[in-house]
């Protein structure tokens, strides 16, 4: 499995203990006790999981426009306010559930009305390094 800088995202070789981009010291990747994705029935359940694997802290948000990716978001208080408003929906506004990946990134499964209900996945706050290559694509390859 490939090694990414926690603080720029660049590619790191195995036994790298600096960054060669960014000259960050590299830690050992904090992934999920079992390595596999973790589900959760709410946002803010799932941004703590994130937190706790994510050592840098450092998220980026997919669908935003380019200029924005890096910015710091707080992935705390988003998620406490998209819980409030999916409740207010009733039966969660067709959430189904959260993942969160063995190193932080955090998205969601929900029922496409457009697509017969079918559930899709999608990822929404990603570790740098850990783009949408590394992820998957739909709930099926969790």
């Amino acid at each position: 499995m490939a090694r990414f800088c926690t603080n720029c995202g660049a590619e790191l070789s195995a036994d790298s203990l600096f960054c060669g981009k960014c000259s960050a010291r590299v830690t050992a990747p904090q992934a999920a006790p079992s390595g596999a994705y973790v589900k959760t029935r709410t946002m803010a359940e799932a941004a703590e999981i994130a937190i706790s694997l994510n050592a840098a802290g450092k998220w980026s948000y997919w669908s935003s426009p380019k200029k924005f990716r890096n910015i710091p978001w707080n992935l705390r208080s988003f998620a406490e306010k998209e819980d409030r408003r999916l409740g207010r929906l009733g039966d969660r506004g067709g959430m189904l559930y959260y993942v969160v990946s063995p190193f932080g990134s955090l998205g969601q499964v929900y029922a496409d009305e457009m697509n017969g209900g079918k559930p899709v996945l999608e990822w929404l706050y990603y570790v740098p390094g850990e783009g949408e290559a590394g992820l998957p694509s739909s709930p099926e390859k969790l």
